[in-house]
């Protein structure tokens, strides 16, 4: 099953969304950057759905990170900030998606499958050569 970190500091929200994917996804949360950074140190996860400003190690601190932490995970940032240059700075840092609060759960749940279908097309590829890997892209 797929595992999912949400790292957002709105409690209300973070609980919402947690219940609202745990029937379809293993789903783990954390309030602040700092606290995701130390999850991902010891957790694999597929799906981190971050939000950006937090109090405590911002959504870009998290970004900067996954690299080194989760690098085969994918990134759906979601958060109330409306801004070209913190979008594309969060597409920059490694991002696949970006989403503006106030977000339909809808929105938020076919983003994740998309994210999902990524990365299970990527693990059906990885390792293949000639044609089928001409297939895979």
């Amino acid at each position: 099953m797929t595992r999912i970190l949400i790292v957002e500091d709105d409690a209300v929200l973070r609980a919402s969304l947690a219940a609202s994917l745990a029937d379809e996804y293993i789903v783990h949360s954390e309030a602040c950057g700092n606290a995701a950074v130390q999850f991902l140190r010891h957790q694999a996860v597929d799906v981190v759905l971050l939000d950006i400003l937090m109090d405590d190690g911002d959504g870009f601190f998290v970004l900067s990170r996954m690299p080194g932490l989760a690098p085969a995970a994918r990134v759906l940032v979601v958060t109330g900030v409306a801004d070209v240059a913190k979008a594309t700075k969060a597409m920059q840092l490694g991002a696949h998606n970006y989403l503006v609060k106030p977000v339909s759960l809808y929105a938020v749940k076919e983003s994740l499958r998309q994210l999902v279908a990524m990365n299970a097309h990527e693990s059906t590829c990885t390792g293949r050569r000639g044609l089928l890997a001409v297939a895979c892209r």
